[in-house]
């Protein structure tokens, strides 16, 4: 796809109806840059993929909504459940605008509280937005030279070798999807083919005090859900553990470059 944007392109001036009702949780400047923001979404949406650079500007625009919209609805989540900590999560999501995580609380948008409100409105927005990523090109994973600093260090962290550590094998199958219109579109889907035997879970890190899964690696947030790279190394005894990583920490800890525009997404993240 061209890096640059189409000749004929203009932006829409009028925003769709599923989308308008996201502005009621932004303030002052903040406003107009997630108005922009859902307009970029809407181009894209009609044309069928990420425009170059737009979906950067949107994630990072929807995601400063007004500390005071969010906190009411956050607060609410305390009556829909005593049970585990679930909700205490759904609390951090809504605190700190993470408006994809509606995805995991869809039966929560037809109930009458904020929390609802908050669901049903942001909704459409992250389902366009999961739409549009599930379009982009996949990704292929390229290994340069290990730091002798990082086996060595992260090597007695982990119990791996790291020189042994690599990308597992990904089968990707072209798919057809039907969006809420009726229009059909197609989309990358991996299969990590992990070896038989393979561990998982099995660094330290995993999910924070605070909700976040982390790299397995060094342990850093990842807030992003799809912000990640699935790897896999060998300790002495030659059993296989997965790694998933953030894509800054593969580059930086593993000398690993991802390029293509797909994006893996951890289960449970």
């Amino acid at each position: 796809m061209s890096k640059s944007l189409p000749a004929d392109f203009v932006l829409p001036t009028v925003l769709r109806p599923e989308f308008r009702p996201c502005l009621r949780y932004y303030r002052n400047s903040a406003s107009h840059a997630a108005e922009h923001a859902l307009l970029l979404l809407q181009a894209s949406v009609d044309q069928g993929y990420w425009y170059p650079g737009f979906s950067r500007k949107v994630k990072a625009a929807l995601s400063k909504t007004h500390r005071k919209e969010t906190e009411l609805a956050a607060a609410d989540t305390d009556k829909l459940t005593s049970a585990g900590k679930q909700f205490f999560f759904a609390r951090i999501d809504v605190e700190y605008g993470r408006f994809e995580c509606t995805l995991k609380y869809p039966e929560v948008a037809a109930t009458r509280t904020p929390f609802g409100q908050w669901v049903a409105v942001f909704l459409p927005v992250a389902e366009a937005i999961a739409k549009l990523d599930a379009t982009r090109p996949k990704p292929v994973i390229v290994f340069k030279t290990l730091s002798p600093t990082v086996v060595e260090n992260l090597g007695r962290t982990l119990g791996l070798d790291l020189v042994s550590v690599e990308a597992p094998e990904i089968r990707w199958d072209l798919v057809e999807g039907v969006d809420q219109s009726g229009k059909r579109y197609s989309y990358y889907t991996p299969t990590i083919l992990w070896s038989e035997g393979t561990v998982h879970h099995s660094s330290k890190f995993c999910v924070s005090d605070a909700g976040n899964h982390q790299c397995e690696a060094c342990g850093h947030a990842i807030k992003n859900s799809f912000n990640w790279v699935p790897l896999f190394g060998r300790d002495k005894s030659g059993v296989a553990h997965s790694l998933w990583t953030g894509k800054d920490c593969a580059k930086k800890l593993f000398g690993c470059e991802v390029t293509g525009e797909a994006e893996f997404r951890k289960e449970g993240a």
